[in-house]
């Protein structure tokens, strides 16, 4: 055979690879399981050290009680035997995350497909710092692994002004954390104005720093019909806002084999004083070492402004 023809095999060869990769990261990427679908769910049952949460009340109790104590751990979410397949969160309400900016959560947390419903965070109360407040399943994290989860119906957010607001349904402020297999389907409900002076939003995260993020789809509309509802910021504190249909704000981080969608409608007042970065994927992306591969995003924001740097 010649050398052109062998080139030519190997050169197709490449390109039969390159596209099979895609299209499997495609297939993965729309089976990210249910709770029936637990398959691709780590080994972890013959791990002595894994705590299994098999009630929406454990979950809350892990969660309104975390402390140093808990932050290495190894959650499981472990239904079977319960009669259910998933922890509906509709009765509580958390003003508590895991992790805490003293406390970051830097253990494992693999949710084995099992769904999360109807999550309620208020952050409206002084026990949080005035200065910076992280809202999201994981409030801080910093060295964790958290896979196969599933998050849907409704997620309510009651904030207070502070200085730094870090909010996505997932995770407020994810640092050097592994994210793998997770679903957010969830609508968003901000019960209040945002009054805070600088914000990082993102319907799974506020904000990244040197994670990875793979095989994710995060699917939100704020709650109202099919549509959008508000989300109203009406701070004159002149702060800055990045605003992402996945995450508020990127640095040094992967994005990869990910879908998002955002609908909703931004509406700043007109006493409204501050910058603005909103973007489909992320609202501001500092590219020291950041790269978004196979995403595919599909949006629906209507930004309604006066009086303000904005940048979309």
């Amino acid at each position: 055979m010649s050398k052109s023809a062998k080139n030519l095999i190997i050169f197709w060869l490449i390109i039969f690879g390159v596209a099979f990769c895609a299209m499997i990261g495609k297939f993965i990427i729309s089976a990210i399981p249910k709770s029936e679908n637990k398959e691709i769910a780590v080994s972890v049952q013959g791990d002595d050290e894994a705590l299994a949460i098999k009630s929406a009340q454990e979950l809350y109790d892990v969660i309104q009680n975390y402390s140093a104590s808990y932050s290495n751990k190894h959650f499981i979410l472990d239904l079977e035997g319960t009669g259910k397949d998933k922890l509906d969160m509709s009765e509580f309400t958390l003003d508590r995350t895991l992790g805490t900016e003293a406390n970051p959560f830097s253990g494992k947390f693999d949710g084995q497909g099992y769904e999360i419903t109807n999550l309620k965070f208020d952050f409206s109360g002084t026990q949080n710092s005035p200065t910076n407040k992280y809202v999201g399943l994981f409030g801080v994290t910093n060295g964790a692994e958290i896979s196969n989860l599933y998050i849907s119906g409704v997620t309510t957010f009651k904030v207070s002004s502070c200085t730094n607001l870090y909010v996505g349904v997932v995770a407020g402020n994810a640092i050097s954390t592994k994210f793998s297999y997770v679903q957010n389907v969830s609508r968003i409900n901000f019960q209040d104005d945002i009054l805070d002076k600088n914000v990082n939003f993102g319907t799974f995260a506020g904000q990244l720093t040197n994670s990875n993020v793979n095989y994710i789809v995060s699917r939100c509309a704020s709650v109202s019909n099919a549509g959008a509802s508000n989300l109203n910021f009406v701070s004159n504190a002149s702060g800055i806002y990045n605003i992402g249909g996945f995450v508020g704000y990127a640095n040094n981080s992967v994005l990869s084999f990910c879908v998002s969608a955002l609908s909703a409608n931004i509406v700043f007042a007109d006493t409204f004083r501050g910058t603005v970065n909103i973007g489909g994927i992320a609202g501001l992306v500092q590219h020291h070492g950041s790269e978004i591969v196979n995403y595919t995003f599909d949006n629906n924001i209507n930004v309604y402004t006066t009086n303000f740097n904005v940048n979309i």
